[in-house]
C-alpha cells in the first residue's frame, strides 16, 4: 500500500510527511506554479488524507495568511467530505480564506496566542466597465459563498455573519474572541499558563501574609505603651534619617535584603497608627544602623 509521488516535486511539499496523521498548512493557500512554489495547495491537502487512509483522526496544524480564494475551498471541501474525526489546531493565525479552511473540522483548537483574522473577498478586474461589472458581481456570490459556510459553523444568519465576518475592514479574532464567536471550540494552554499561574498565586500569598503580618503588629490600642518597636522596624524595613537641623525626618522605606536593586521609596506614618509623638521618636531613634 505504500503511495509514491513525484520525486521532483518532494522538496516542494509544505505537509508533513513524518506522521500521516498530521496535515501542516504552514504557508499560503494558492495553487503551485513555478514563480511562486511556496504554498499549500489542495492537491497536496488531498494526498495527504490518502496518506492517512488507516488512521482513526485526522490533526491540521493551522498557521496561514490565506490565498486563493477557489484553491483554498476546495481544501475546505477535501476537509468537509473527510469521514475521519479531524481536529483543526490554530497554531500561528487563520486568516482570510484559511479561516474558512479551519470551519471543516469537528473540533477547532486554539492556541492562547493564536489569531483569526477574516475579511471581504478580494480580487483584480482586468477589462471594461461592464467586464468589471460582472467580476464585481461574481465577487458578491463568492462571499455569499463564504457566508453561508460561516452560518452554518456559527448558528448566526447571514446577515448576522456579513456584520461579524466580512466588515469592510481586517477583522482579527483573539482566542477568547474566536470561542465567543463560535470560530473556535476551546483554547488549549501550554506550559506556560502553568508557570504563570504559579508565579501570581506565590505573590498573592506572600503579598498577603506580609499584609497580615503587618497588621497584626499595627493594630493596637492606643494606651499600649510597650510596643516592640524594632520589631515594626525589620518588618517593614524603615531606618530613621537626620537633618542637618539635628531633626528627624520621617522614616522610609530601605532595600530587602531579596532585591538589592530595589529604589529606595518614601513612606509616611499612617495617620492613624495609635503611636504618641514620643512613641515615634523612640521608633526613630532605635533605628537600625547604616
Amino acid at each position: 500500500n505504500f503511495k509514491f509521488c513525484n520525486v521532483r516535486n518532494i522538496h516542494k511539499l509544505h505537509i508533513s510527511q513524518m506522521s500521516y496523521n498530521d496535515i501542516y498548512i504552514y504557508k499560503p493557500i494558492g495553487p503551485r506554479t513555478e514563480d511562486d512554489c511556496e504554498v499549500v495547495t489542495a492537491e497536496d491537502v488531498m494526498r495527504q488524507l490518502d496518506w492517512s487512509e488507516d488512521c482513526e483522526e485526522v490533526v491540521v496544524h493551522v498557521n496561514s495568511p490565506g490565498g486563493s480564494y477557489h484553491e483554498g475551498i476546495a481544501i475546505f471541501n477535501a476537509l468537509n467530505a473527510c469521514q475521519k474525526h479531524l481536529t483543526v489546531k490554530i497554531e500561528g493565525m487563520a486568516a482570510s480564506i484559511a479561516s474558512i479552511i479551519i470551519l471543516a473540522a469537528d473540533e477547532i483548537v486554539m492556541s492562547p496566542f493564536a489569531r483569526i483574522m477574516t475579511h471581504r473577498v478580494k480580487g483584480v478586474s482586468k477589462g471594461n466597465a461592464a467586464q468589471m461589472r460582472t467580476d464585481a458581481a461574481e465577487i458578491e456570490t463568492f462571499e455569499a459563498t463564504l457566508l453561508e459556510i460561516y452560518s452554518r459553523r456559527t448558528g448566526l444568519t447571514p446577515e448576522e455573519c456579513r456584520t461579524k465576518f466580512l466588515a469592510d475592514t481586517d477583522t482579527w479574532f483573539t482566542a477568547e474572541e474566536a470561542v465567543a464567536a463560535k470560530m473556535a471550540d476551546r483554547i488549549e494552554e501550554g506550559k506556560l499558563q502553568i508557570g504563570i499561574k504559579t508565579m501570581i498565586s506565590t505573590s498573592m500569598q506572600d503579598a498577603a501574609a506580609f499584609y497580615q503580618s503587618c497588621a497584626a503588629i499595627l493594630t493596637v490600642p492606643n494606651s499600649t505603651k510597650d510596643m516592640d518597636f524594632l520589631k515594626i522596624k525589620n518588618q517593614l524595613h524603615l531606618e530613621a534619617d537626620v537633618s542637618e537641623e539635628g531633626g528627624q525626618k520621617p522614616p522610609r522605606l530601605i532595600r530587602s535584603p531579596r532585591n538589592s536593586k530595589a529604589t529606595k521609596l518614601q513612606t509616611h506614618w499612617p495617620k492613624r497608627t495609635g503611636l504618641t509623638e514620643s512613641s515615634k521618636r523612640l521608633c526613630l531613634k532605635n533605628g537600625s544602623p547604616r
